[in-house]
């Protein structure tokens, strides 16, 4: 039984439209429960360190001229003191934050199950609530500011925004994080209902796309690791749809982050048997030929758009030493 059948199954009327808009809603909830989350670290760190300033400062303008030494080595205690203090918490802090991330979507998925009628087929079920812990995690990502502050000077209520969103990135990602892996969860649970279900492998083979990009830049396995079985899905649909371009463009991409070229080359050669005039699959392919030193290939795809007038056909030349020049680099 695939999606489209169970949609299509004894809860016809069950409102969608209306769980969506409870989904929204909820994210909405959710989202200010964590910006609330951080504004707590933010003022914590704030008051730490305004404290332990203002200790410094008061040592060096009243305490040093006078040199009392009683007073010098009290004033150096409570400065050690509230050090001391403010790495304690955020020790305690740091072990309590990821603790809280998943108490928070827990309560999301809560309030999302509670709009889902008991009638409801499992596949439906768990088909809705990866869409709704997606939903979160994207909306997560779109935050432009999570503290706004109020100041007369424009550029200055900007930057100070941006710092501390900076600050907090990493905050964002781990809980995009868990909301993508209950997402992934339940497509696996979706999909062993319907495990032959090309929308179910799809939407699971793009979830695991979006977790990997989280880990691009800062965690190489887990990014390789998403990216493989994001593969892993998008071969399974390649199988019982092999002459979908889509899923060979998404494939190439896959390989193409995790550097797997010749994978790539192939990917992008089948999708130019199904589509043999398209003139961006076919600069994509000579780049790739000539950056992995295949430049024959190169040059017959150069001739190609020549031949169809394409006007990229002189720019895709310009990858003609790419290889040469990857070989002097890795040289130095």
């Amino acid at each position: 039984m695939s999606i489209n059948e169970t949609k299509s199954g004894t809860f016809l009327h069950f409102d969608r439209d209306g769980v969506r808009k409870n989904v929204d809603t909820h994210c909405l909830s959710s989202l200010n429960q964590f910006k609330r989350i951080i504004r707590s670290y933010l003022f914590f760190h704030i008051f730490f360190l305004g404290l332990l300033l203002l200790e410094i400062v008061a040592f060096f303008v009243f305490l040093t001229p006078l040199f009392q030494m009683t007073l010098v080595a009290l004033s150096l205690a409570i400065i050690l003191l509230t050090g001391f203090a403010y790495l304690m918490f955020l020790s305690y802090f740091q072990t309590k934050k990821p603790e809280q991330f998943l108490e928070l979507r827990n309560y999301f998925m809560r309030l999302c199950k509670r709009e889902l009628p008991k009638s409801l087929l499992s596949p439906e079920y768990h088909l809705l609530l990866a869409n709704a812990a997606y939903r979160f995690a994207s909306k997560l990502g779109k935050q432009d500011s999570l503290i706004q502050f109020k100041s007369k000077t424009l550029s200055l209520n900007n930057l100070m925004s941006k710092f501390v969103n900076l600050c907090h990135q990493r905050d964002i990602q781990r809980m995009k994080e868990v909301l993508l892996i209950v997402s992934i969860n339940e497509h696996i649970h979706l999909i062993k209902d319907v495990p032959t279900d090309l929308e179910a492998h799809a939407s699971l083979a793009n979830t695991y796309v979006t977790l990997g990009h989280l880990y691009r830049n800062q965690e190489k396995d887990k990014f390789r690791e998403a990216a493989k079985k994001a593969i892993q899905e998008f071969k399974i649909i390649d199988y019982y749809s092999p002459k979908d371009p889509w899923v060979h463009a998404q494939l190439a991409s896959c390989y193409h982050d995790i550097d797997m070229f010749d994978e790539e080359i192939r990917e992008y050669e089948s999708i130019l048997q199904l589509c043999p005039e398209d003139t961006h699959i076919l600069f994509r392919l000579g780049t790739l030929y000539f950056q992995q030193g295949e430049s024959a290939k190169g040059l017959q795809i150069y001739e190609k758009l020549q031949s169809m007038q394409c006007s990229r056909a002189d720019e895709l030349l310009e990858f003609y030493d790419a290889n040469l020049k990857q070989e002097y680099r890795n040289s130095l």
